[in-house]
């Protein structure tokens, strides 16, 4: 039987295994994951895209609906979450869209961390967030 001690008193627990011969502790790497939204709304059939960032790429998307998501991950804490949305022509009028940021620590539930509303006539929103809990 494998007994397990933890301590959370600090930002970053250690995890050591008692039946390691060593007794080495063992460092626990949190795991996180972003969603990324888009909401947009047009009385016109106009093409929307969304860009956004994994790691070292940059992915780019059509929306063809709204509201859009995506989740990536795992990513680690200090990762910049960027996403970059908007339609295709920038002279279409009475037209919105906002985006939103939502992280996700250890499989946990995903918490909002920024966001940019619709609202009347914008065609373009873009919004970061670096991970820092």
């Amino acid at each position: 039987m494998a007994l397990y001690f933890v301590n959370l008193s600090c930002d970053n627990p250690v995890v050591t295994d008692t039946n390691n011969d060593d007794n080495v502790p063992v460092e626990v790497v949190d795991e996180y994951y972003v969603k990324y939204e888009v909401e947009s709304h047009s009385i016109y059939i106009a093409s929307r895209y969304a860009q956004i960032n994994a790691e070292k790429t940059t992915y780019s998307f059509t929306i063809n609906s709204s509201p859009w998501e995506t989740t990536i991950g795992p990513v680690k804490k200090g990762f910049t979450a960027r996403i970059k949305a908007g339609y295709t022509d920038s002279k279409i009028y009475n037209s919105t869209i906002g985006a939103k940021i939502s992280v996700s620590k250890n499989n946990g539930a995903f918490a909002l961390k920024k966001f940019d509303l619709p609202s009347d006539n914008k065609t373009l929103v873009e919004i970061s967030y670096v991970i820092d809990f």
